[in-house]
């Protein structure tokens, strides 16, 4: 499915991370260890930053005290970047119905997130092999 163009996407800011459901099933799934998933339950302080270069590119970064994630999507465009979890993967960023979706077309497990607005939230949803974790993010400016 193709992109529209996005004049101003809804999500660009910088996010707090507020909470999370299911992240220690998420993480078991992608193959975390227990001293992993144990690290990442007690580092809450994840912020996010997303940035709108032009009605197609946008910047993502994702950092906390341990990691700092920074990748370059264009629409329906496939890119090569590392997961979270180190994994090089092969992902497309498409922009539907006001969600901002980046699939994964080539990874060892079948997985997608999904970033999209909720009440005063910019939800953040990872799925891997259909186990979901959900991040919760309060917009900080």
């Amino acid at each position: 499915m193709k992109s529209f163009e996005i004049t101003q996407c809804p999500l660009v800011g910088t996010w707090k991370l507020d909470h999370a459901e299911n992240y220690d099933c998420y993480l078991k799934e992608l193959g975390a260890n227990l001293a992993k998933r144990q690290l990442a339950k007690v580092t809450t302080n994840f912020q996010e930053e997303i940035q709108q270069i032009d009605s197609q590119t946008f910047m993502c970064t994702i950092w906390s005290p341990v990691i700092t994630k920074r990748t370059t999507y264009k629409l329906d465009q496939e890119i090569s970047e590392n997961t979270l979890a180190g994994e090089r993967v092969k992902s497309i960023m498409s922009w539907n119905g006001e969600k901002l979706h980046i699939q994964c077309t080539e990874s060892r497990l079948p997985q997608y997130d999904v970033r999209y607005l909720e009440d005063e939230y910019m939800i953040h949803e990872y799925v891997v092999n259909n186990v979901p974790t959900k991040h919760f993010y309060v917009r900080v400016k």
